[in-house]
């Protein structure tokens, strides 16, 4: 069998922070935001140790939002021997102003965190999925994580979403990914549907709630799907490795890189098919720290076949096939 053509990895839910020492927090697990510079190291090793063509980071750069911690995750991401594409997350765009400040001092060819880019015969296409709706009606680029209950909704902009109808217009016959940070479509159900609702791993609590997924996500997802040439949709937000296919496309979520499992994507991109994998960060002692038993949340690093897949572009071979 020949070689892929290209091979990427994608981070996400990195939550680094900086100066350190700083609390750590809980998710499905602990979020060791305290290790934040064992694990910046732990991860350009890993990633420097393989051949990538490029390294995709899906959001949450940052825990705070705050600039000392966004120039540690750029002094941190510039020693990755690979190219660096990345959009923003809910915890990053807490301050005014972070996307243009981001582009003058990161060098940016664009302030908007939606964009698209080609790659060896390849489109990917990043999409904001961080705006706050607020009540008035108005959409703010300002969205703070912890105030998300005095806002009618987060999600893509209006603007956004008439960029993605053009641009998806635009090019109707190049094979297509999508990468945002929030999650637009998943499983019916999952052991349990919230960090915060503790119990048996086999507890089911029915359908995923609605208010998970961002303002937009129906009209985009709609958008994605009439594209014949959109294959593969890759999210972060949810901490979790998961491999869906709804309707035409397959979504493709990641687990953080703060708690455990401590765990990134490969993917590998062939002719007509592409592979997606998850290598985990050598860091058994801080498995150990993030890891609640009692919570019975090892179920987020994913069944087998959330972990690795091969996707194939033709729908046909996929039915046959998986």
């Amino acid at each position: 069998m020949s070689a892929p053509h290209t091979v990427f990895a994608l981070i996400t839910d990195t939550h680094f922070q900086m100066p350190a020492p700083a609390d750590d927090s809980v998710m499905w697990n602990r979020q060791l935001v305290s290790q934040s510079s064992k694990l910046a190291e732990l991860l350009v090793q890993s990633l420097n140790a393989r051949t990538l063509d490029f390294v995709i980071h899906a959001g949450d750069l940052t825990h705070q939002g705050d600039r000392p911690s966004f120039e540690f995750v750029r002094s941190t991401l510039l020693r990755i021997n690979a190219p660096l594409w990345f959009t923003l997350g809910n915890r990053d765009v807490g301050g005014e102003g972070v996307r243009a400040w981001l582009a003058s001092t990161w060098g940016l060819e664009h302030e908007a965190m939606y964009f698209s880019r080609y790659h060896r015969g390849v489109r990917y296409i990043f999409l904001d999925s961080n705006y706050a709706h607020l009540s008035s009606g108005k959409e703010s680029e300002v969205q703070r994580w912890d105030q998300t209950k005095t806002y009618s909704g987060v999600g893509f902009s209006s603007l956004q979403v008439e960029w993605l109808q053009d641009e998806l217009a635009r090019d109707r016959e190049t094979l297509t990914f999508v990468i945002a940070h929030h999650p637009i479509a998943s499983k019916s159900e999952y052991p349990i549907i919230s960090p915060r609702e503790l119990g048996s791993p086999n507890r089911r609590l029915g359908p995923v709630w609605s208010k998970l997924f961002p303002v937009y996500h129906k009209e985009v997802l709609a958008l994605l799907e009439s594209a014949s040439n959109v294959k593969v949709v890759f999210t972060g937000h949810w901490h979790i490795n998961d491999i869906t296919r709804v309707n035409s496309l397959y979504h493709v979520k990641t687990s953080s890189l703060i708690e455990y499992p401590f765990e990134y994507r490969l993917v590998s991109v062939w002719d007509t098919f592409l592979d997606v994998s998850v290598v985990r960060l050598p860091a058994e002692n801080l498995i150990t720290a993030s890891l609640v038993p009692e919570w019975c949340n090892e179920w987020i690093q994913g069944e087998s076949f959330d972990r690795e897949r091969r996707i194939y572009f033709d729908d046909e071979s996929v039915a046959t096939r998986l």
